[in-house]
């Protein structure tokens, strides 16, 4: 009974300190709207506030950590979705070859890797395999993207 009363109560704090954090995030990024991040120049920027604003990737980590999920896989992708859109993700790969800008060093790869451990369902999650997930939803940018085109009735090209 008292232990029922307690994990009621620790949920409850929890909720409350993740709606705070996402009020946080939303007043923390200076420009309304950054998230997803849409354009290289979006993305540089962003990274510059991560870097000059310690407590913005915690904030960051908290909110994207709402996503949910229910695997590794899944919640990578859900937070990634919300992060970066796909002619953004078409721009980038890991390593930032080919004319394209590298993911693998970024601090938003950081704030990602902490928002997928801090789903209760993931939170054992290894950089390796969360790493491993973030390459293929990158890799996947171009079909989700000619996806999108056929529901919307417009030929892929």
């Amino acid at each position: 009974m008292i232990m029922d009363q307690l994990k009621v109560s620790l949920k409850t704090v929890q909720d409350l300190q993740d709606r705070s954090a996402h009020a946080v995030i939303q007043g923390s990024i200076p420009d309304e709207g950054l998230i997803p991040l849409k354009d290289l120049n979006s993305l540089q920027h962003t990274e510059s506030e991560l870097r000059d604003y310690p407590d913005l990737k915690k904030s960051m980590i908290t909110s994207l950590g709402l996503q949910g999920g229910f695997d590794v896989k899944d919640t990578v992708w859900r937070v990634m979705r919300c992060t970066v859109t796909n002619s953004l993700a078409k721009q980038l790969n890991w390593r930032g070859i080919n004319g394209k800008a590298g993911f693998q060093n970024l601090l938003l790869k950081e704030v990602i890797i902490g928002a997928v451990r801090r789903n209760s369902g993931t939170s054992k999650a290894t950089v390796q395999e969360t790493e491993m997930w973030i390459k293929r939803w990158q890799h996947l940018s171009k079909d989700r993207e000619e996806g999108e085109k056929d529901k919307s009735g417009e030929e892929p090209g």
